[in-house]
């Protein structure tokens, strides 16, 4: 039984000592690599301050840190940072180490802070994939990543969208982001859940959203092989409006197929006016109104950058549709 204790002992040793070792011994091949994938694929900087590696926190995966992390544009956006993270966390299947590309399961990114620039030649600044790049297939043998995500997240989000070319801008605060599904399979179940503390939409000068607080709970039947993505399940708030959506997206060629369905069924008309950002405040709780709106609309067409689906109203098929009854809104003395 004593030797039977020693030798369990031992191997345990060894286990441990192994999950200590092996960060060790890959760290600076995994720092290698992540700079010599940036530089053969990026028309960008990116650097980190600290790359951490930690068997035990997902075992038997291997996790990735990678401290403050920046990815900063060149010409003609130099000095402009696309992205800045506090942290990036990925999960690595333990055994790619061995030989072929990195497997990443998951990753986390933690206070990313994205500005996203289009000027009036059309020239993004997100547009920073190298053309030799974009054309080569995605790696399968050795060397680089290959993703096999199973679930990822965004946390503590921030994106500000500026398009020169139309005058629209977003602005999106405190987005929480969670999402799962078996990537690697060519139909699979895309489960998303999202709280974003603060969305501006604007466009002209004019904000058609300020600050709304949004959630949105969706799940999505993913036929990627086909490049289809139908709306299953889903629930969007806008403050206190809540709409359901129902249809599906799909690609083919430079062409993007729409079919989409939206409506708020008998909505409270205290739920509309909760998008006027001088009501929607401390006092929105207080303020007495009556009457109901029954809001419907639909999206259905070719969209590229040549056309973009119908939106015209005509009375057998109407696109969109609202019906109030006995709208009244009083606020609080």
């Amino acid at each position: 039984m004593k030797r039977m204790l020693i030798i369990a002992g031992i191997a345990l040793a060894v286990v441990l000592i192994a999950l200590l070792a092996i960060p060790i011994f890959f760290k600076d091949d995994i720092v290698a690599l992540i700079k010599r994938e940036a530089n053969k694929n990026l028309n960008a900087t990116l650097e980190f301050e600290d790359l951490g590696l930690n068997l035990f926190q997902n075992f038997p995966a291997l996790t990735l840190n990678l401290e403050k992390l920046s990815i900063a544009n060149r010409a003609p956006f130099a000095g402009d940072t696309l992205i800045a993270l506090g942290n990036f966390q990925t999960s690595i299947n333990l055994m790619s180490l061995f030989g072929g590309p990195l497997e990443i399961r998951s990753f986390t990114l933690t206070e990313p802070r994205l500005k996203l620039i289009m000027l009036k030649d059309s020239t993004a600044n997100w547009d920073i994939m190298q053309a030799a790049a974009q054309e080569e297939p995605e790696a399968t043998s050795s060397g680089g990543f290959q993703l096999a995500l199973q679930s990822y997240a965004i946390e503590k989000g921030y994106l500000n969208y500026i398009d020169q070319t139309s005058g629209a801008m977003a602005l999106i605060e405190g987005l929480d982001h969670r999402g799962s599904g078996d990537f690697t399979s060519d139909r699979f179940r895309l489960r998303t859940n999202t709280d974003i503390a603060a969305v501006t939409l604007g466009a002209g000068g004019v904000n058609y959203l300020n600050k709304v607080h949004t959630r949105l709970k969706a799940d999505f039947d993913i036929d990627a092989a086909n490049q289809k993505y139908t709306l299953t399940e889903n629930e969007l708030r806008l403050n206190e409006l809540v709409l359901k959506f129902d249809g599906a997206i799909a690609r083919a060629g430079e062409d993007t197929d729409l079919d989409l369905t939206f409506s708020a069924p008998q909505t409270d008309f205290k739920n509309i006016i909760s998008l006027i950002p001088a009501i929607y405040s401390k006092d929105f709780a207080s303020l007495k109104s009556s009457g109901q709106l029954a809001l419907a609309g639909k999206a259905k067409g070719i969209y590229n950058e040549k056309q973009v689906p119908s939106r015209r109203r005509s009375r057998p098929h109407d696109h969109r549709s609202q019906k109030i009854s006995c709208g009244f809104g009083q606020r609080p003395v």
